[in-house]
């Protein structure tokens, strides 16, 4: 997601409290970064919020994945199948069909 988002005062911070902008900056880059950002006006720390998390990969909450288990790639995965023995194909039973 870090390739199709980064946090800007327009696309993010302007829409958090101050406070929100603070525990924002201080989730990305700690407290002491993060000092003083409530006690701004709001486009002020918005825009000073953005410099400090800028280049960062910082991604707000719902834009974070579930998951940080990368994928495997397809070879890996093609890798992983198993091709069933031509004895278990012909032992195979198909279930009778309804009539």
């Amino acid at each position: 997601m870090t390739s199709y988002f980064e946090a800007t005062a327009e696309s993010y911070f302007k829409h958090l409290t101050r406070d929100g902008i603070e525990a924002a900056v201080a989730e990305a880059k700690g407290e002491e970064v993060a000092k003083g950002f409530s006690r701004m006006k709001k486009a002020e720390a918005a825009a000073h919020a953005e410099n400090a998390v800028k280049a960062t990969g910082w991604l707000p909450q719902p834009l974070r994945s579930a998951t940080t288990t990368p994928a495997p790639n397809a070879d890996e995965f093609d890798a992983a199948l198993i091709e069933p023995t031509e004895e278990e194909i012909e032992a195979y039973e198909f279930p009778a069909a309804a009539e």
